[in-house]
């Protein structure tokens, strides 16, 4: 989500040298440092770095928006995370950022809120799918990656959100009626799964079936 961004900055601006892209597991965090051996950004600019219509260094040929790290930052901020640079003018840049590692259920608690916020926030809709697979006690995690690519063939891009822990997939259909929940879901039953397993769906609708937050979670997370 971040990186792309910032590997393609980076790459688009060093002409010599190399880009490297690392990843660290940090135990409560996971660390990503894009560095680059580009032009670098001058001491005195690098506060105004993350701020919006800013561009810095000659840029010849490589003009932008000027949006993209402000974006960038405010992702991450989103996902409670947070993005650092340290650069040297004329020998390179390093962008640090650092995200919290994330249960399932924390992910999905935190799209859910956000979800709602902009449902009751605009009065709009939200609808959430629970797939379970019946048949044995604990799918496979290959089976549920299997799953899980299979429902987001039946979704609509972007817009809608998958999260899959050992044992259920979550689907967040925000913006969607009852009835389309409805034929989502169905559409959704109707894919191929493993011999000697059946694929449950359970649906649950604000504001048509509940009308807040706390009552959707219990709906969809007993």
């Amino acid at each position: 989500m971040y990186t792309p961004d910032l590997s393609s900055n980076a790459l688009k601006f060093t002409d010599k040298g190399h880009v490297q892209v690392s990843v660290r597991d940090e135990g409560s965090h996971v660390q990503c440092v894009v560095s680059d051996t580009g032009p670098g950004i001058a001491q005195d600019d690098l506060p105004k770095v993350f701020g919006e219509f800013q561009q810095f260094g000659d840029g010849a040929g490589h003009q932008g928006s000027g949006l993209g790290l402000a974006i960038c930052k405010n992702l991450v901020e989103l996902h409670r995370g947070v993005i650092s640079v340290e650069s040297t003018l004329h020998e390179g840049t390093r962008f640090i950022l650092r995200l919290p590692r994330m249960t399932p259920k924390e992910l999905f608690l935190e799209q859910v809120e956000r979800c709602m916020a902009t449902a009751t926030k605009h009065k709009g809709s939200l609808a959430i799918l629970t797939l379970r697979l019946n048949g044995f006690d604990q799918a496979s995690s290959a089976t549920m990656q299997m799953l899980h690519d299979l429902v987001l063939g039946c979704l609509r891009g972007r817009i809608d959100r998958v999260v899959r822990d050992e044992a259920r997939i979550l689907v967040l259909l925000p913006h969607v009626t009852k009835e389309d929940a409805a034929l989502i879901a169905e559409r959704i039953t109707k894919l191929a799964v493993p011999a000697r397993l059946e694929l449950e769906c359970h649906t649950a609708h604000y504001p048509h079936d509940v009308v807040s937050l706390d009552a959707l979670l219990k709906a969809v997370l007993l």
